[in-house]
């Protein structure tokens, strides 16, 4: 089979698609995870506070008893 440079420049171009379709997914998945880094890094003080309010509760509550 006989490829012409027609041939090779769509190769060519379909690769470099490839390959900027594959960039673009890694920085898409780079922007998510620093988002939900940052998401987590926001939540944490809330969190923690909620859930050494529950502890405290639940100690109290059994020095109660």
């Amino acid at each position: 089979m006989r490829m012409d440079s027609n041939t090779s420049i769509k190769t060519e171009h379909t690769q470099q698609a490839l390959r900027r379709r594959k960039r673009r997914r890694i920085q898409t998945l780079l922007i998510v995870l620093v988002m939900l880094a940052g998401a987590g890094l926001l939540l944490y003080p809330m969190a923690a506070d909620f859930w050494n309010r529950m502890v405290q509760t639940r100690a109290v509550m059994s020095y109660n008893a």
